[in-house]
């Protein structure tokens, strides 16, 4: 057992020296036999709170055992930040040779946000048990498989994890997904908390990761068609085309839920009701496009699929956020008792935020710009940036091919819808890489690729008309204030929607990563071999080729290094060579020494 390092001295030195989350990567100079990790795209703001109310304890380490005042506790926390990620806090440990990192993840936080990136003179190999070994200049690190745990409404579990080698130098989390996403219909909802954003909503959120997608809908227009006798498919009405209306006169340009030619289903009435929608494969492909955003969905449709939504989670039908009925002015939020004057007050929007369903954004505001305001959730969740107001839905203010799928000129053709999150930073269009589009919430094609419908009128006083927002795939990107107004019963190709609500079951999912400092130089004790049959030989994935362009220069650097480990005396040592056999290299522990601030 590993004795306390931190046990009688004070406590800030220590951690300024080990665990420097928050200071700019400039601040450590270069030093022989230092590893130096940042966590990528975390809030350099976040904030220190009292490490005694810290909300988790440690797995790995524990105190003293030799002392019986301890009764070999776990290791007080050094450090505990609140809100690293968007919804995810870290409490720190350490003891003389390890640090274990413990995220703790609230309802809506996304764990694909939370990445580690080293040095580009680190080389990351896969290790034995789902390990990631780090060497560099006579050094190692090993990080051990993540340690999950998920309490909810059902009680406690553990799941499981790993870290997975991107490029280089960079690890993301890989956590089974601790949510029941059939519930959702597949839909990842991640959290935008409240505040933060000047004037902006002070109320937490959550928004789908991805816009809806043809596979979603497709489901949804399936099970609405089998129901049609119970609130799951109620005011819907369906004809020998597919098309769907809300009144049974289907009358155009009134009562347009969904145009399927707009879209890329396909319809056969000979079957089975329940069965009749499929996808388009003009090339005998397997549905191509299954992952695209779906079109051909009115204002109508985008608000009775947020109601499906919520009753297939087993909310209820109270908890709908939306009255139907078959006539234009039916469909208001629930709150809503002027909605025929185009008018929805503070009050009752208010009153709306107490509502579990699903639903579509707010805005609040008259196009064609709205910036922020209280109810302008769209807004915020496309363009604050931990300090600063972004112009365009990705985390940044100017824009390429790379970015997002719009057009770059007036004049470019269009290529029409991508499969949602497709620009990633990873993958390709044609020889050059895109650039990652996700923003700091984790939410992907917050700008171009299929515009959104929202809740809001597109001007005071206009019952008849919405708007949508973040623009789409047939038209130049416009900035994130910007909306366009559209009739509700408007079924565009290019209209598609994401899913809000205000509320989400309550869960924390614990994510314990223990980092152990080694020497490769030592010769191995007989009990520290690891036998044979431990051993588990992952190849990293290899990068692609074309050249990645730099991002534009931001108002942060949210790249911290989280890690500081400088090997005692700061003397250069050789690492031995790896060992071609199938045995893994063996590790010594050696003792961290603290880097006076």
């Amino acid at each position: 057992m590993t004795r306390n390092v931190f046990a009688n001295r004070g406590i800030t030195a220590p951690v300024t020296a080990l665990i420097l989350l928050l200071a700019p990567a400039r601040a450590l100079p270069e030093e022989p036999g230092r590893i130096r990790m940042k966590f990528v795209g975390a809030n350099q703001s976040a904030k220190l709170m009292p490490r005694d109310d810290a909300p988790a304890s440690s797995v790995y380490l524990r105190m003293d055992d030799r002392d019986p005042a301890t009764e070999d506790g776990p290791v007080a926390p050094v450090a505990w930040y609140r809100g690293v990620y968007p919804g995810i806090d870290l409490v720190c440990f350490a003891d003389d040779y390890n640090v274990e990192y413990c995220f703790v993840v609230s309802s809506g936080g996304d764990t694909s946000l939370i990445r580690f990136s080293f040095d580009e003179s680190a080389t990351l190999t896969s290790g034995h048990a789902g390990s990631i070994v780090v060497r560099a200049g006579g050094s190692q690190v090993v990080q051990d498989a993540p340690r999950v745990r998920i309490v909810d409404e059902d009680g406690e579990r553990e799941t499981r994890g790993r870290s997975t080698i991107h490029g280089k130098t960079t690890l993301k989390l890989d956590i089974r997904d601790a949510t029941d996403r059939a519930k959702y219909n597949g839909t990842q909802m991640n959290v935008v908390p409240g505040g933060g954003q000047p004037g902006g909503p002070r109320h937490d959120y959550h928004v789908s990761k991805h816009e809806t997608t043809n596979d979603q809908f497709l489901r949804f227009l399936n099970d609405a068609q089998a129901n049609l006798k119970g609130p799951r498919g109620g005011n819907m009405f369906f004809d020998k085309h597919g098309n769907v209306w809300i009144n049974p006169e289907m009358k155009r340009g009134r009562d347009e839920l969904f145009t399927i030619a707009a879209s890329q289903l396909v319809y056969d009435g000979t079957k089975p009701e329940g069965e009749r929608y499929s996808h388009r494969r003009p090339d005998e492909r397997d549905d191509p496009f299954a992952d695209h955003p779906v079109g051909g969905v009115s204002w109508f449709g985008a608000v009775k699929y947020a109601n499906w939504l919520t009753l297939l989670s087993g909310r209820g039908i109270a908890e709908r956020c939306y009255t139907e009925g078959t006539n234009v002015l039916d469909w208001t939020p629930t709150t809503a008792t002027n909605w025929s004057e185009g008018r929805f007050s503070e009050a009752e929007r208010q009153l709306w935020l107490s509502s579990r369903g699903f639903r579509l954004a707010m805005v609040n505001g008259d196009a064609p710009a709205v910036t922020t305001n209280f109810y302008n959730e769209f807004y915020k969740a496309a363009a604050w940036h931990y300090s600063t107001n972004t112009v365009y839905g990705f985390g940044r203010s100017m824009f390429s091919k790379i970015d997002a799928n719009a057009l770059t000129n007036a004049g470019q053709e269009s290529l029409g819808s991508t499969p949602v999150g497709y620009y990633d930073g990873e993958t390709f269009l044609g020889t050059v890489r895109t650039r990652g589009n996700e923003n700091i919430y984790g939410l992907f094609d917050m700008s171009g690729n299929a515009e959104e419908w929202v809740t809001d009128f597109a001007r005071a006083g206009s019952p008849l008309m919405r708007m949508t927002v973040g623009g789409s795939f047939r038209e130049p990107l416009q900035p994130v204030y910007t909306c366009a107004p559209r009739p509700p019963w408007a079924t565009d190709s290019g209209a598609g929607f994401r899913v809000f609500t205000a509320w989400m079951p309550k869960q924390t999912v614990y994510i314990h990563i223990l980092y152990s400092f080694y020497s490769g130089d030592v010769e191995p004790a007989p009990e520290d071999v690891i036998p044979d049959e431990e051993v588990r030989l992952e190849t990293p994935p290899e990068e692609g080729g074309g050249e990645q362009p730099e991002p534009e220069p931001g108002g942060l650097d949210v790249t911290p290094p989280a890690i500081s480990y400088k090997k005692p005396g700061g003397e250069e040592e050789e690492l031995p060579p790896i060992p071609k056999e199938d045995k893994p290299p063996v590790l010594h522990p050696v003792p961290i020494s603290p880097i006076e601030p």
